[in-house]
């Protein structure tokens, strides 16, 4: 016998280096996938935590502008009721903040802000329904102070929480970023 290779060796030869190149390649391909599906689960999370600070920021702008406009209802400067009752819109607001996921709010690191937030709401919950009977000049005079740090505080939130969402993904959200304080 010879050392040289017969037909039969040959082929089981090539249905070997075929069967390592099938077994690299299904290895390969399992890796490739679990990259892809850790780099989709890195989107989503990030996506999920962008759209957290958007609704966080959202509020926040929100409650600037409820700040704002209940002022201006009091002090009759609006031709129109805006809040059938100014306590209660603060109240329900706040309730707001108290059922945002925590979950949500820890991911993006603004648990803070939405307890502020939720601070900053009772806090106008309480001048409103303290002084309901007071109106125009006289309930202006009494809380301009306290109002308008309320409203300059949610106000910085928001516009914090828009630059670290322009920040985050420039351009994406952009349209969707409450501006009109």
């Amino acid at each position: 016998m010879g050392d040289s290779f017969h037909r039969a060796d040959w082929l089981s030869f090539s249905q070997a280096l075929g069967t390592v190149l099938a077994i690299i390649g299904a290895f390969v391909a399992v890796i490739w996938q679990a990259k892809a599906q850790r780099r989709r689960d890195r989107d989503t999370e990030n996506e999920r935590r962008d759209l957290s600070l958007l609704s966080i920021q959202a509020l926040a702008a929100e409650v600037a502008q409820m700040c704002t406009l209940s002022g201006a209802q009091k002090e009759g400067a609006v031709p129109r009721q805006i809040y059938p009752s100014i306590p209660d819109e603060f109240a329900a607001m706040a309730k707001r903040f108290n059922r945002f996921p925590l979950d949500r709010a820890v991911e993006c690191g603004k648990v803070e802000e939405i307890l502020e937030l939720r601070r900053l709401c009772l806090e106008m919950e309480l001048i409103h329904r303290s002084d309901i009977g007071l109106a125009g000049n006289i309930f202006t005079s009494k809380h301009r102070t306290t109002v308008s740090a309320v409203t300059e505080r949610a106000m910085r939130i928001s516009l914090d929480l828009d630059k670290e969402i322009e920040a985050r993904a420039p351009g994406k959200y952009t349209d969707r970023i409450r501006r009109h304080l």
